[in-house]
């Protein structure tokens, strides 16, 4: 079963689970990335993957928990927040393309309700707005939001923690590609609900430090 820790600036999170939920999910998402043909079989999904991957292995995060009378080790691996939504909106949609059986499907609705789970804990207020935003994204094809997503997750990064809250939902807005059709019409100053692009000026996959705190 996953489970998640909330980090301390609600950057992201701690994804942990067992050595068998965590080889299990990576395979999942290794066969979806390869079939679907909306998805880049060295994109998003495979990095995910990855991060199991080196978890699993032993390489991020390893703890202990109890389970009824057997104590057994547990692995972890930090996500962010924006990155990690599109990603699990991303496997949604590309499984769509592929014919999936029910262990699949299973697999999906498992990592759906962790993440529903996840942020209604961490981000009570604002989980209904966050979720809005995520159901948006489904149906995006990767091809469209790969180059972009990188400035989203270094602005998210620069916010404060009380920032991060209130403004993941329009960042999570600002990926789908009607963003910049209603930014074309209403002009580049903040709408209600939506960030204008030069919030993410100079905000890149290379402007995220491994300093930058989750």
């Amino acid at each position: 079963m996953l489970q998640f820790e909330k980090t301390m600036k609600n950057g992201g999170f701690t994804l942990w689970g067992n050595y068998e939920d965590l080889t299990s999910l990576h395979s999942f998402l290794m066969d979806v990335s390869s079939k679907s043909s909306v998805l880049e079989t060295e994109g998003l999904i495979p990095a995910l993957a990855y991060d199991l991957r080196k978890a699993y292995s032993g390489q991020r995060k390893m703890a202990k928990t109890t389970i009824g009378d057997d104590e057994i080790s547990i692995y972890g691996v930090e996500q962010v927040w924006p990155t990690f939504i599109m990603q699990v909106a991303l496997l949604r949609t590309g499984l769509a393309f592929i014919d999936s059986d029910k262990n699949g499907q299973s697999k999906m609705y498992m990592l759906e309700g962790f993440l529903e789970n996840a942020i209604n804990k961490i981000f009570p207020k604002e989980c209904s707005s966050i979720l809005a935003s995520y159901r948006n994204l489904i149906g995006t094809h990767e091809q469209l939001i790969t180059d972009i997503l990188g400035s989203r997750a270094s602005y998210f990064l620069s916010l404060s923690k009380a920032q991060r809250s209130t403004q993941l939902a329009e960042i999570l807005q600002s990926l789908k590609p009607m963003w910049g059709v209603t930014i074309e019409i209403f002009g580049s100053e903040r709408l209600e609900g939506i960030l204008s692009p030069k919030h993410f000026t100079n905000h890149t996959w290379e402007t995220i430090c491994e300093t930058d705190e989750l």
